[in-house]
């Protein structure tokens, strides 16, 4: 089961996150809510941030969850970690496709 967010350096324009488990956990993953109108949302969010933007009137508002789940793939299947990076928010309004970064270990 994963517990409440401990917030590193929760300042300035890089903040740092820390989710906190109980026991071990094999996978996971973390939902990502957005609402427009207010910082409410349907499940419970440990992390809650307001983004401002000059190009949108209204702030957003994003809560992130995580929550445990069943490993993916099969019994067959290697083990190991995948992590998948390279979203750039900067570069949100442009028509470019952005670079993902696939990462695996085993």
């Amino acid at each position: 089961m994963v517990g409440g967010a401990n917030i590193g350096k929760g300042t300035g324009a890089t903040q740092d996150f820390v989710f906190q488990i109980e026991g071990p956990l094999k996978s996971g993953r973390l939902l990502i809510f957005i609402n427009g109108a207010e910082p409410s949302f349907d499940g419970e969010c440990p992390v809650v941030l307001t983004v401002n933007r000059p190009s949108i009137p209204e702030p957003v508002h994003l809560g992130i969850q995580p929550l445990p789940q069943e490993p993916l793939g099969s019994a067959e299947s290697k083990t190991g970690v995948t992590v998948i990076a390279g979203w750039d928010p900067t570069t949100a309004l442009t028509t470019t496709k952005a670079p993902l970064l696939f990462i695996r270990g085993e």
